[in-house]
């Protein structure tokens, strides 16, 4: 066995090893953190321009933009699968200012408050 040849493969041969570790390393940890990244949904164009002052002012409020497509109605409970894939529940009460009529299968955008671990939905209406 000629050691002197093994001795001048063997940092070349660890070299391109601990590269193609590092690199899987990095691919790996840039998907698990995409997975838990949710769409803005308040970030969305809104008329062809973005309503970002609109949105910062809204969320110093605590108030969140839901949007996405009615799955079920049950008095005032709209169930709504938000356009990212989670389905969210919408307790409406006298005070919520609704516009449009909101059927089944229909878009919508929902104005949420959060206040002291309860949510109470201020408005919402048909989106195209």
């Amino acid at each position: 066995m000629n050691l002197t040849r093994l001795s001048r493969t063997g940092p070349a041969t660890y070299f391109v090893g601990v590269f193609f570790l590092a690199l899987m390393t990095t691919l790996g940890c840039h998907t698990q953190a995409t997975d838990n990244i949710r769409p803005n949904e308040c970030s969305a164009l809104k008329g062809g321009h973005r309503d970002l002052a609109k949105c910062e002012e809204d969320k110093k409020l605590g108030i969140d933009t839901v949007k996405g497509e009615v799955l079920h109605i049950e008095k005032s409970t709209y169930v709504v699968q938000r356009f990212y894939g989670e389905e969210m529940q919408l307790n409406t009460d006298a005070s919520t200012q609704v516009t449009g009529p909101i059927s089944l299968g229909t878009s919508i955008e929902a104005k949420v408050l959060e206040e002291n671990a309860m949510k109470h939905v201020l408005s919402i209406r048909l989106i195209e």
